[in-house]
């Protein structure tokens, strides 16, 4: 995928506290993105993926233009109570970090059937713990916990 990325999240925080334009960060970039999936016969109801990513034109310039990510989820193919137990997690890391990987993991449950087209609810809880891709706020690590329900059609 190409994609653009600009964010203004945290200009009403800087406004709003009196920072300089010296210390506020105009991240604006675009980017080219490869990621590869494939669904292995061993493990039904599992999914694999990786890749990596290359900034094309990127403000500030001193941002990296490498990046790598990798993960998988598993969705079983048998019904449990409420829906079919999922497992998933995502893996990323940013040049732009010094390599330190992004965790990103999630369990829940899928009411729906895997094996259909049809449209499936998830109720995940989910756990973070890397960079925040928000921004100007690229640089600081966060580390949270989160509930959520998401339609899929």
């Amino acid at each position: 995928r190409l994609f653009h990325q600009s964010s203004h999240l945290g200009d009403e925080y800087i406004l709003f506290n009196k920072i300089t334009d010296r210390d506020r960060v105009n991240l604006s970039y675009e980017g080219l993105d490869l990621t590869l999936a494939f669904e292995p016969k061993a493990v039904d109801g599992s999914r694999l993926f990786f890749g990596g990513g290359m900034l094309l034109r990127r403000e500030p310039a001193s941002l990296d233009r490498w990046s790598a990510k990798a993960g998988g989820e598993w969705v079983s193919p048998e019904k449990y109570l409420w829906g079919y137990p999922i497992v998933a997690g995502h893996f990323q890391a940013y040049g732009q970090n010094d390599w330190e990987t992004d965790v990103s993991l999630a369990t829940g449950f899928q009411v729906g059937d895997p094996h259909t087209n049809g449209r499936q609810i998830r109720f995940l809880a989910s756990y973070f713990n890397g960079y925040s891709p928000n921004g100007q706020f690229y640089e600081e690590q966060l580390k949270y916990f989160s509930l959520s329900a998401q339609y899929q059609f």
